[in-house]
């Protein structure tokens, strides 16, 4: 079977085997646990976790000694107060991701990884604009994984720095370029972005 794209839709479903099921497209194989959601007959491999995560400002540009860095660009089906519904591409693989509403640092969310001609269509056709577009770096700092989005387009000039932590209370050490905290401004997180993009605030910290 084919789309409107001319692209192959077909599966061949394998019968359960350690306790999963396996969909085989042209995509690729996927695997989900029996009686999870599938979109446009594939099944769709699930992340489920709560988030944990604390935002801050970014004061210079030490975090690119050494990092490695990744292009996003991210744009967001549903987002609320209460809800969030996300389309990201990372130039080689697609993702949705849906995350409950902000309880102080932690939120749940669940990821599916989606195949990339989908997200990209996803993008153009249902999200709001304009999209996300950033660059992200990763880097370790005192034992630490940390990460610092360059936003650019619409956003360019704003520097956001995150930590993803186990608990609420967990100490960690902040790196000499992490400035200000923003974990409860909500201006700062990617949906509002999204709706209010950067380029368009007043007042800039």
């Amino acid at each position: 079977m084919h789309d409107k794209r001319g692209r192959d839709r077909s599966n061949v479903e394998i019968p359960f085997r350690n306790g999963y099921i396996e969909s085989i497209s042209r995509y690729g194989p996927v695997k989900a646990h029996p009686g999870m959601p599938f979109a446009g007959g594939r099944y769709l491999e699930m992340i489920m976790r709560q988030e944990i995560e604390r935002k801050f400002l970014v004061t210079g540009s030490g975090y690119r000694n050494g990092a490695s860095c990744k292009t996003y660009r991210q744009g967001y089906i549903v987002a609320d107060t209460h809800r969030v519904i996300r389309v990201r591409t990372d130039g080689s693989k697609g993702y949705l991701t849906i995350k409950g509403p902000s309880r102080g640092a932690s939120r749940t969310e669940y990821e599916y990884e989606i195949p990339l001609p989908d997200a990209e269509d996803l993008l153009e056709r249902m999200c709001i604009k304009p999209l996300i577009e950033k660059v992200r770096y990763t880097l370790v700092h005192d034992g630490m994984t940390w990460e610092v989005d360059e936003f650019t387009g619409v956003n360019q000039g704003l520097c956001i720095a995150e930590i993803e932590l186990e608990q609420e209370d967990q100490r960690f050490s902040l790196p000499p370029w992490v400035g200000r905290e923003v974990t409860a401004d909500p201006r700062y997180y990617n949906a509002y972005l999204a709706k209010h993009p950067y380029n368009t605030w007043e007042h800039k910290d």
